[in-house]
């Protein structure tokens, strides 16, 4: 028996008007295809390489990456785009002032650009670089008023971000997203980070030291690092969408062997992943980070724009309100999250509201691979699963050890990058500074400790044992810190 994963869109409430529906379709009377063998991770190259495949499918190869390095360098009819967004750089160069430097930015775009059209372009690859473009069109046009009054009044108030995207922007911009199924806005896959770097030595990997920015607003290092650490994470998120689907593959067949091997695997490789993220500090300086950060905030709960953004030409005239870039949209983090079944044990409230929003931002493809992980770990029950072997427990928790290490780091440096330096009380993606993240973190401590607690270790190797009490004390300790420091923080930010 054959099994698919197909996508549909249907008109609703969610991305753009519609709703990402996946679901899986079986033909033949054979025996049906194992749960976790239903989504198509494995692609031929010529499959990967086929310019109609969809850009960001997700696969063993380049995990949560898209299919190909991303395009830099767009057609040649298109010169007017590349030469705004070059002469659009803060800093030029040849160390002059760009547009957005000079405040000129959105006159020269309204004065300069003509409204493109797309139709003959089949490439999704292409269509991609076109769509990452426009977003840093849009969003240095909206908020290029809002980096000077911030700039003016040192860091007290944004003041207010332009109201309307004219047409020679907004139509575009919106032909382009309707073609990719995406919100025409900047997001953090599609555009600002993994969407946006360039490989030095085609023959090597796409490690930090390799890689190297496309666009930018600011044209200076520290941005540069902000983007590229994220792609450098997503280097080994092939192996973990391989070591997350042999979780679910052994659960549902019972090979507590492979299990605990595949369980190890997704461990060890978020341990690279934390690795690669603890080189924020190196790449990007936290004093530069308010520099370049208001342009990659949304429409969405920000003061900036208490009425929403017209975009001209396009939705009817209704005003527009959509979240920015955040690095809450990967979905590293998302994932684990599933494969363990720690979704299920977030809160309901508001701020987990947030974070199902924020998960219908990001590509189709990515979208429709987290709702199945997640839909297919809770039918086969890998917790419980784990829950009959002590071993496999501490594994298990091992393994969500390292998503609340990846979560604490994200924590720490909202402290030392934003809290420290701003008075905004409102994250790039329109959550609440002072309380968001926190409510996962305590979510993934309190998972830990209450099936660490539960586990029989009677039968549990003295290795396993002592890192049974290291990741529940660990647990505990953070806790207390994220505690105190929420409460510091609301007083802060009066949230």
């Amino acid at each position: 028996m054959r099994s698919f994963v197909r996508c549909t869109a249907k008109r609703g409430v969610s991305r753009r008007g519609y709703n990402v529906n996946c679901n899986i379709r079986s033909f033949s009377t054979q025996k049906s295809t194992p749960l976790a063998s239903s989504f198509k991770v494995e692609y031929s190259d010529e499959e990967m390489k086929n310019p109609k495949t969809k850009p960001f499918i997700v696969q063993t190869k380049t995990g949560f990456l898209p299919r190909t390095d991303p395009i830099l360098n767009i057609p040649p009819k298109y010169n007017a785009l590349d030469n705004l967004l070059n002469r659009m750089r803060w800093h030029q160069p040849d160390e002059s002032e760009g547009l957005l430097a000079k405040g000129t930015f959105g006159k020269t775009v309204e004065n300069e650009l003509k409204e493109y059209k797309f139709d003959e372009i089949e490439d999704t690859m292409m269509l991609m670089a076109l769509y990452r473009d426009y977003s840093f069109l849009a969003s240095a046009y909206l908020l290029e008023p809002c980096h000077h009054e911030y700039l003016k009044t040192n860091g007290e108030s944004y003041g207010l971000g332009r109201k309307v995207l004219p047409r020679n922007i907004a139509v575009p911009f919106n032909d382009l997203a309707e073609r990719l199924n995406m919100r025409p806005f900047m997001e953090y896959n599609t555009c600002y980070s993994l969407n946006n770097w360039v490989r030095l030595d085609p023959r090597q990997g796409v490690t930090i030291n390799n890689i190297d920015f496309g666009r930018s607003f600011m044209n200076m290092r520290s941005e540069a690092g902000f983007i590229l650490v994220h792609v450098a994470i997503n280097q080994h998120s092939g192996n973990l969408v391989k070591a997350g689907i042999d979780v679910l593959k052994s659960a549902e067949s019972d090979d507590r062997e492979q299990f605990n091997k595949s369980l190890q695997e997704m461990r060890d490789t978020m341990v690279f992943m934390n690795q690669e993220f603890e080189r924020m500090y190196i790449e990007s300086n936290p004093s530069d980070y308010n520099v370049f950060r208001t342009f990659i905030m949304g429409i969405k709960n920000q003061p900036m724009f208490p009425d929403g953004v017209v975009y001209e030409g396009c939705f009817n005239g209704e005003p527009q309100h959509f979240r920015g870039e955040s690095g809450a949209n990967d979905s590293v983090i998302p994932f684990c999250d599933n494969i363990l079944q720690i979704t299920k044990f977030m809160p309901s409230n508001p701020l987990t509201e947030i974070l199902r929003d924020f998960r219908s931002y990001r590509p189709e493809e990515q979208q429709a691979f987290l709702e199945w992980s997640e839909k297919t770990a809770n039918q086969i029950g890998t917790l419980e699963y784990a829950k009959k072997d002590g071993s496999s427990m501490v594994y298990f928790l091992e393994v969500a050890d390292q998503v609340r290490a990846f979560r604490h780091r994200h924590w720490v440096l909202t402290n030392l990058y934003i809290i420290y330096k701003s008075k905004h009380p409102i994250a790039t993606g329109g959550s609440p500074i002072s309380t968001w993240l926190p409510n996962q973190l305590l979510t993934v401590n309190d998972f830990i400790i209450n099936h660490a607690k539960s586990i029989n270790l009677d039968n549990v190797a003295s290795e396993l044992k002592y890192g049974h009490t290291a990741v529940m004390r660990r647990a505990e300790a953070d806790s207390r810190i994220i505690r105190r420091d929420v409460e510091r923080r609301r007083k802060q930010y009066n949230q």
